[in-house]
């Protein structure tokens, strides 16, 4: 134990993660701008990447926008439509319950850390329901959505 801060394999493994997930996300934050001005996600400032976690995880919810919206153009039924939108606002409150239960465990650490490790969940648990959506999407089996 280092002072306050206990580092946990789970702790690590999960920082790690993120982490990765962070960084790849920052490669694509220059190619999409909009004319604000920049961040500079290099920064070891907490506040800045705290900030950068929040842009990268909207950037990612765009994708997610974008990915339901296709999916749910091409549903042949309106049942399965209905289905699909109810699934969908359950799975946004359960994703977000689900990170903010996660980071409860962070909240021992100063609160830009934790406002980050938030962002780093939303982005992870986002990024996991672009690709069950796009796996909906190309469903050639018997049992997929229609």
């Amino acid at each position: 134990m280092l002072g306050f801060i206990s580092f946990t394999p789970t702790y690590m493994l999960m920082k790690n993660t993120y982490l990765k997930i962070f960084s790849t996300l920052l490669l694509a934050l220059p190619a999409i701008s909009n004319g604000s001005e920049a961040r500079d996600c290099d920064s070891t400032s907490q506040a800045t990447l705290s900030f950068c976690a929040k842009d990268a995880y909207e950037l990612t919810d765009v994708e997610l926008n974008n990915t339901y919206k296709k999916l749910i153009a091409n549903l042949k039924t309106d049942a399965s439509k209905n289905r699909l939108k109810e699934a969908q606002r359950a799975w946004v409150l359960f994703r977000d319950k689900d990170c903010e239960y996660y980071n409860s465990g962070q909240e021992r650490y100063a609160q830009s850390m934790a406002t980050m490790m938030y962002y780093f969940c939303l982005t992870d648990r986002t990024k996991t329901r672009i690709k069950e959506l796009k796996n909906f999407a190309t469903c050639t089996q018997g049992g997929c959505p229609y």
